[in-house]
């Protein structure tokens, strides 16, 4: 996919489009997504390239914005949501933060999931206990309650290893 990125590291010479680039992608992300507009306004402006540069770097930019690349509509397996649902945000590439995101405003009780599991991820790699409880509360009121369940019955055992590792 290095052809998609603007900033090719193999490509050996600039096409008439890389000045306008930064005019071009702030339009698009203004909402212009038809690419004969795309091509009309920098080319009142003194742009000289064809409408098929524009076109096929709109193309390329659309695509690469679409969740798990040409997929479009097409129902992702239950695996790969969850992977990117419990990876860390920063860790996410762009199309997987634009999915969480989306999941994540459709279905707030998932997100509060998300964050109770990130908190509880955080307990065990920094061993502080004293959030346990808290973090029980909040779980029984959440998607994973049945998880919460389980820690707050062998709450002992939970503690103890939270001190040990």
């Amino acid at each position: 996919m290095l052809r998609q990125a603007e900033d090719e590291v193999f490509r050996s010479r600039t096409s008439s489009l890389d000045p306008w680039l930064p005019r071009l992608g702030m339009m698009s992300d203004g909402g212009c997504r038809n690419a004969a507009e795309l091509w009309r306004r920098p080319r009142a402006e003194g742009f000289g390239g064809c409408l098929r540069i524009v076109t096929e770097w709109a193309t390329r930019r659309r695509r690469s914005e679409e969740p798990n690349g040409d997929a479009a509509g097409r129902v992702l397996p239950t695996r790969i949501i969850a992977l990117a649902m419990l990876a860390a945000r920063e860790n996410l590439a762009r199309a997987e933060a634009v999915m969480v995101a989306a999941i994540e405003g459709d279905m707030p009780t998932l997100a509060t999931a998300r964050d109770l599991m990130e908190r509880f991820h955080r307990m065990l790699r920094s061993g502080t206990p004293e959030a346990l409880s808290a973090w029980i509360m909040d779980a029984k009121a959440s998607l994973i309650a049945s998880f919460g369940r389980g820690i707050a019955d062998d709450q002992a055992a939970v503690r103890a290893a939270l001190t040990e590792a």
